[in-house]
């Protein structure tokens, strides 16, 4: 990863998404002078395919089981869902970081809240705005929670009883949903803050460990949402994408080499691009989410591209294409997705909306 910072006006910089020999280049050029600003190899390690080079095993249009509506909820009242993540076989955890609380519900029909496992506060086993569950495996009994107002990973067990409570600078505090994941005692996630990296490894203290995927946007410019990361991984591999972008980065975690697949393969990469601006409390430059969520399971990976689910097997170079609709056959539009070894859920945030199908349909 290269860096260089030119006397030149930032503020007409334009960003080029450009793929040579191989290697994808995020290159921001000034309209002044044409002299590099900022470059970004994130394709120089990897072995890159396309869809087109894959087999299609499966596509198709399945019906995906509403299990929450907050119209017609009266005892969870969620505010928004940020977070999923399935318990047991039965039951899920959702934080809503707008109230700051973490409810328990089961996942077999519509609105059937258990109970409030975290209450909004500061005290132990209480949070302030949840971003973040995570159940470190079937056989254990710890959950981990983050608690990005406060800074802290929360370690509870199965009822929500706290046992430790680790707070550290390098827990992202201006995200909404944090992807976090715990192997081998190193606690993987996501983050804006880090002037190099948006994936971070932290130790058992939280304290930096290494960076996994290289910032594509500076900090003190927009837009920030081009390093919005998602990512998942066991003892194995490691997967992740830049939300903006439509490409799978797939490795194993302490090497560097690995493949990339590029999901729109029939998409011209220039239209990406986007303005390079320096940051402005009052406007927010953004991109549109490619990818929005990536999960690692049964060694296959489970990714949404827009609303549509992708099911890929790198070691076949095959994948699955599925679509979804409600009962009454109407598109599912859903802005989140989690994978479990069960089931698929997809949430709606704009109506507060959970849907569930099981992974064998898929």
């Amino acid at each position: 990863m290269e860096v260089h910072v030119h006397k030149c006006n930032l503020r007409r910089y334009r960003s080029a998404v450009l793929f040579k020999y191989g290697v994808f280049l995020f290159v921001l050029i000034s309209c002044n002078n044409s002299e590099l600003g900022f470059k970004n190899e994130l394709l120089e390690n990897y072995t890159l395919s396309t869809l087109n080079d894959w087999v299609v095993i499966r596509s198709d249009t399945l019906i995906a089981k509403k299990i929450y509506d907050s119209n017609n909820d009266m005892m969870a009242r969620i505010a928004r869902i940020a977070v999923i993540e399935e318990v047991d076989s039965l039951n899920i955890w959702v934080a809503d970081p707008l109230r700051g609380y973490i409810i328990e519900m089961k996942n077999n029909s519509i609105n059937t809240f258990n109970k409030v496992v975290f209450k909004n506060g500061n005290g132990p086993s209480e949070v302030i705005r949840p971003s973040a569950i995570h159940k470190n495996d079937k056989e254990s009994s710890e959950i981990y929670v983050l608690d990005s107002e406060q800074g802290c990973l929360i370690i509870v067990d199965r009822e929500g009883t706290e046992s430790e409570r680790r707070c550290s600078s390098n827990i992202p505090t201006s995200m909404m949903s944090v992807n976090i994941k715990v192997v081998d005692n190193y606690l993987y996630l996501n983050t804006l803050q880090d002037p190099s990296f948006t994936i971070l490894e932290l130790g058992k203290d939280l304290s930096m460990r290494k960076g996994i995927s290289p910032r594509i946007v500076p900090i003190g410019y927009q837009p920030i949402t081009h390093n919005h990361t998602v990512f998942d991984l066991d003892n194995k591999s490691l997967v992740f994408s830049y939300r903006g972008l439509p490409f799978l980065f797939n490795r194993k975690i302490d090497e560097i080499e690995g493949d990339a697949v590029n999901l729109i393969p029939d998409l011209d990469l220039s239209d990406y691009n986007v303005s390079l601006e320096p940051k402005n409390e009052k406007i927010n430059v953004g991109v549109n989410n490619v990818i929005r969520d990536v999960f690692l399971v049964d060694e296959k990976v489970y990714l949404s591209l827009y609303t549509t689910l992708y099911v890929l097997d790198f070691r076949t170079k095959s994948y699955k294409k599925v679509d979804f609709i409600n009962s009454n056959y109407d598109e599912i539009k859903f802005h989140m997705m989690y994978a479990s070894s069960n089931n698929i859920y997809l949430v709606d945030q704009f109506h507060n909306m959970i849907y569930k199908i099981s992974k064998n349909a898929i």
